[in-house]
């Protein structure tokens, strides 16, 4: 399934490649704008039925979005339960308007839209929350760490398609329908 999913990315990568920018000219594709390869990177890492058209036409605040992904990388920054949790909480009213418009922008959002909405609600209002041996962060008995820690490297470093994909494939873990990698 790991193998499935990362050969998945690796296709929608070279795809984009070289059909990035249509017939026009294949040797050189137009880039990608940074909230297109998010919205990519988000799909593939949730693993939803949706497309990047359907998305890219709804109306998300992006900007807030943006702020929003500054304030959880800031409070990640002290690996406690209470400031994971209180960034945690900031993340899912960030991302209430995913499911949302799923269901308004996608042919097959209600599927996706079930899974993230759960989602989303595991993220505000967690079971239970845990740091163990200072390093390690379990939501609901999930372990979450590298998601979390992927999510904060790919937004300092710019990577919108990394960072879009880190919390989609988070998302997808608590919602139980991601990968699940235990040691």
């Amino acid at each position: 399934m790991k193998s499935l999913l990362l050969f998945s990315v690796f296709l929608m990568t070279q795809g984009r490649l070289l059909f990035g920018s249509g017939n026009k000219n294949l040797s050189a594709p137009e880039p990608l704008s940074p909230i297109r390869l998010s919205i990519e990177g988000f799909i593939v890492g949730a693993a939803l039925d949706s497309s990047p058209e359907e998305l890219m036409s709804c109306a998300i605040n992006y900007e807030n979005a943006f702020y929003s992904l500054e304030s959880f990388a800031k409070d990640m920054k002290n690996f406690k339960a209470k400031t994971i949790k209180k960034a945690l909480k900031g993340l899912s009213e960030t991302l209430q308007e995913i499911p949302r418009t799923l269901t308004e922008c996608s042919y097959k959002g209600q599927r996706d839209y079930l899974r993230m909405h759960h989602a989303v609600k595991a993220l505000e209002f967690p079971t239970t929350a845990e740091v163990f041996d200072k390093e390690t962060f379990a939501l609901n008995g999930i372990d979450i760490t590298f998601e979390l820690k992927t999510i904060i490297d790919s937004f300092t470093k710019g990577k919108m398609f990394d960072l879009g994909f880190s919390i989609g494939s988070l998302l997808a873990k608590i919602s139980g329908s991601g990968i699940i990698i235990t040691a």
